[in-house]
């Protein structure tokens, strides 16, 4: 079940990876005053100490600083057997690519703990208002750790 399930992923990725490629717009220089991006992530978790596969979600609320200072802070919400929130704080090298750490408090097993999930992802530009990509991540605490691939659907909110 693993097998089937990372390569649906990686052909998926690799389809919606080239369709958008191929429909990319070219990259608008202005400054369109962004107020915040919603990235909605389903994703397939496996745990690593259990070696089973499930599936969760992850939600951020996200606000880059500035155009000239790539960092980003947010807030973010993990849905799956461990349920976690927490704030995020990230850093955008360019546009598109982003690495997120979001210490969180997670109920795992009947119990609140500390985890932090880490997250790289890519989007792909549709639109002024839209972006799609893969998203690879990991997240531990002290009763498991799991790795994450998503798909992240980032909405754009402007003023």
């Amino acid at each position: 079940m693993r097998f089937v399930t990372v390569i649906f992923f990686c052909v998926l990725f690799n389809f919606i990876g080239y369709k958008v490629c191929a429909q990319e717009q070219k990259e608008n220089n202005e400054d369109d005053n962004e107020l915040f991006e919603l990235c909605l992530e389903p994703c397939a978790l496996q745990s690593i100490d259990e070696h089973n596969t499930t599936l969760g979600f992850d939600g951020f609320i996200l606000k880059q600083i500035s155009k000239k200072f790539p960092v980003i802070v947010g807030f973010g919400l993990d849905l799956d057997k461990n349920s976690s929130i927490g704030p995020v704080l990230g850093y955008s090298p360019f546009e598109g690519l982003d690495f997120l750490v979001s210490p969180m408090i997670s109920k795992a097993k009947g119990e609140i703990e500390y985890s932090t999930h880490t997250e790289v992802s890519y989007e792909f530009k549709i639109n002024n208002y839209f972006q799609i990509g893969p998203s690879v991540g990991y997240a531990f605490s002290k009763a498991e750790s799991q790795i994450s691939m998503g798909l992240c659907i980032d909405f754009e909110f402007h003023r």
